[in-house]
């Protein structure tokens, strides 16, 4: 069935541009985003018809991975620019388990005979059809190079010349390739590796703060079945060579004792290799032999290296160099075993890939990444690394090349290569976040200040409870948000899209935000004045930046990565934003920091990571007792006492800086560990995990 699309029509008192993708209401112009535009045409097309789901994902993703939060997100921003209530909707109605309808009056202003759509076909789906007249048809028909006018000459090769350039711009473009669903599960999806044979699958199935079950599927028959012992949470399963065996890092739930254990897949016994200090970040079988790669803590630091246990000499070998402040993880043995691939982070936000040999010999394959959430060897010479862009091939001679990319701001995750089928599995999670405050007198209170369906972080209430601000992708860009005092009206603040925020922390006269801020490789701080309703950026350079907090209301204490002698060592500075001028505050290293809500000291953890430091501005540095077991990175802050923060497990934790005492607050609500959080008088402002669930798609290669 073909229907018509009209470029230019007007829904209520909107005027609705769709080749300029602007909504106009008076003189007040609004864009919109292509994708949302399109949908919006699509609707506009149909009005009070109900659309499926299931047909506007056909239309508009068509052999996309894409999750329901990606029409979501985009019904909301559409009712939020025209200002629509979902629960008494004006222009766009939900139809509960179905789909939409557009409920406003729709006039066509212009012929709808210019773009059409053909429902229910695949080919040129979405692209315009051009309608002639007989005549101009016939005259098309008979119409030869030679007989052209003068202008028409031109505007021929003027369209050909188009055309050449569109067609040799097609050969370097990234690939789309069809996705098939391979998982159907509430639960999340994670951590997958295939068999040596590619025949089969092993993953870990979880849901938020619950436990991490070990699963095994045959693909060849299309089943699945758990496996291991149900007292254990099991994370980052690898097969054996000959696929009898999984290897797994296990974590007991009651003791929360941590081992690399091995699982027999025939009988089902479970035995224990090796009891580790900490959990590992990854885990990878050698393709030939009985050599496991692993990552633990170094000696001398908090931040873990890449090991190797050897399983019949029962020996494990530290195969990465220790380097202060830099953090090794994820390691993947290449499909020969010659080579380890593995992700080393020198800071938040700041990851590249690196190979080793066995000897330890180390070398940089991708560049520093604000983001590398999975990769893969494609063969012995190239990886794949999947980031913001989408999934990037990199080889060995430094030449990169985008091969999948990243569909509506949902990174492919878990990305694992089935040589024997020439496959490519990608895991694609469906998260949301929202900001709460948690009641630390009542185990039971926790509030959510935010909610949507995007991603709330990095929650930041002002010292007069006056003025919340938090960061958010919400309109498709990470971007500053900002409660309206004395209202419950929440909007976005202007020119603050950004590649990464983060780090908020507010003056303590509650009048101005601060932020950290990166675009492309540069690093600055931004300050959102609410009295005047402004702006301001003081950038800095390519070196990270972590932000402590404001020792006045004009001096912003901030630490700035060094790097000194293959070491990295963090720098304190001052930032006097009337003036911009910087003040070198310590040659002390120091990480992260936070400020005593009365600003005479600084509590810090330097590059090791191991253990807290007091510091009074004046004299040397004391280290607190008992805080060498923390694992602290950026979700925590102080009080006179104590030290608040989310660990690993997303469990609130309590730490007496002065007797060294620490102290679980067991709250029913699972927070990210990612994000920073804030301590209130008697309460935590916190990012919580409102939703997380993830399947895995397949495609060929």
């Amino acid at each position: 069935m073909k229907i018509e699309l009209p470029d230019v029509f007007r829904i209520a008192e909107w005027r609705i541009e769709c080749n300029q993708n602007l909504a106009w209401q008076g003189d007040l112009k609004v864009r919109i985003e292509p994708k949302a535009m399109m949908i919006l045409q699509y609707l506009a097309a149909r009005p009070g018809q109900v659309v499926s789901r299931n047909e506007l994902f056909k239309e508009f993703w068509p052999n996309q991975v894409v999750t329901e939060d990606a029409l979501t997100r985009i019904m909301s921003n559409l009712r939020r620019t025209f200002k629509d209530n979902s629960n008494h909707p004006k222009f766009i109605a939900t139809v509960r388990m179905v789909g939409y309808k557009l409920v406003a009056p729709v006039t066509v202003l212009n012929s709808p005979q210019k773009n059409s759509i053909n429902i229910g076909e695949n080919d040129d789906k979405l692209l315009p059809q051009i309608h002639t007249s007989e005549n101009q048809q016939a005259e098309h028909k008979n119409l030869s190079i030679y007989s052209l006018t003068k202008s028409n000459y031109i505007k021929f090769i003027a369209i050909l010349i188009v055309g050449i350039a569109v067609y040799f711009s097609t050969l370097n473009s990234p690939v789309e390739p069809a996705f098939t669903r391979l998982t159907y599960e509430k639960p999340q999806d994670i951590m997958p590796s295939f068999s040596s044979d590619g025949s089969k699958l092993t993953f870990i199935n979880t849901e938020l703060g619950k436990k991490h079950t070990l699963l095994i599927r045959n693909l060849v028959i299309n089943n699945y079945q758990p496996i291991g012992l149900k007292s254990l949470n099991y994370y980052f399963p690898v097969f054996s060579p000959d696929g009898k065996e999984i290897a797994a890092l296990t974590q007991n739930q009651s003791t929360e004792h941590k081992s690399l254990s091995i699982v027999n897949i025939a009988n089902n016994s479970h035995r224990q290799l090796l009891t580790l200090d900490s959990l590992s970040l990854g885990l990878s079988w050698h393709p030939q032999t009985k050599v496991i790669a692993f990552t633990q803590p170094h000696i001398d630091q908090k931040n873990h290296g890449i090991y190797i246990w050897n399983n019949q000499s029962k020996k494990q070998t530290l195969i990465t160099q220790s380097i202060l402040g830099v953090e090794d993880s994820n390691p993947i043995f290449s499909p020969s075993g010659n080579q380890l691939a593995f992700i080393r982070s020198s800071a938040y936000k700041e990851s590249a890939l690196f190979i080793t040999d066995l000897s330890g010999q180390s070398k940089q394959i991708s560049p520093y990444l604000s983001n590398i959430y999975s990769f893969d060897w494609l063969d012995e010479n190239t990886l794949l690394i999947s980031n913001d862009k989408g999934i990037v091939s990199y080889s060995m001679d430094g030449e990169n090349k985008l091969i999948v990319a990243q569909q509506d701001n949902n990174p492919y995750q878990s990305i694992r290569i089935n040589r024997i089928k020439n496959e490519l599995l990608v895991g694609l999670k469906n998260e949301h976040h929202e900001g709460h405050v948690t009641d630390m007198t009542n185990n039971l209170t926790s509030l959510a200040v935010t909610r949507s369906q995007a991603n709330d972080v990095e929650i930041s209430i002002s010292a007069d409870a006056k003025h919340l601000a938090f960061v958010s992708n919400r309109t498709g860009e990470k971007t500053l948000w900002y409660r309206i005092h004395d209202s419950f009206k929440i909007e976005s603040i202007k020119n603050t899209d950004f590649d990464e925020i983060f780090d908020l922390v507010w003056s303590p006269d509650s009048t101005i935000v601060a932020a950290v801020i990166k675009k492309g490789q540069q690093y600055g701080i931004l300050n959102y004045s609410v009295v005047k309703d402004q702006t301001t950026l003081f950038w800095q350079s390519s070196a990270p930046i972590n932000l402590s907090g404001w020792k006045t209301n004009k001096l912003l204490v901030f630490s700035q990565l060094n790097e000194i002698d293959k070491s990295q060592r963090w720098m304190l500075k001052q930032l006097k934003i009337s003036n911009k001028e910087l003040t070198n505050l310590s040659n002390v290293d120091i990480f992260q920091a936070r400020l005593s809500p009365d600003k005479s000291k600084l509590i810090f953890i330097n590059s090791s990571r191991k253990g807290l430091w007091s510091w009074d501005w004046h004299s040397r540095p004391n280290e607190i007792i008992n805080s060498t077991d923390l694992s602290l990175n950026r979700s925590w802050d102080i009080d006179e006492q104590n030290i608040y923060g989310v660990n690993l497990s997303g469990k609130i934790f309590k730490f007496d800086y002065h007797t060294g005492q620490k102290s679980i607050i067991n709250k029913p609500v699972t927070f990210a560990h990612e994000y920073r959080a804030q301590k209130l008088i008697n309460s935590l402002a916190a990012t919580k995990r409102s939703f997380s669930e993830g399947d895995f798609w397949i495609t060929s290669l």
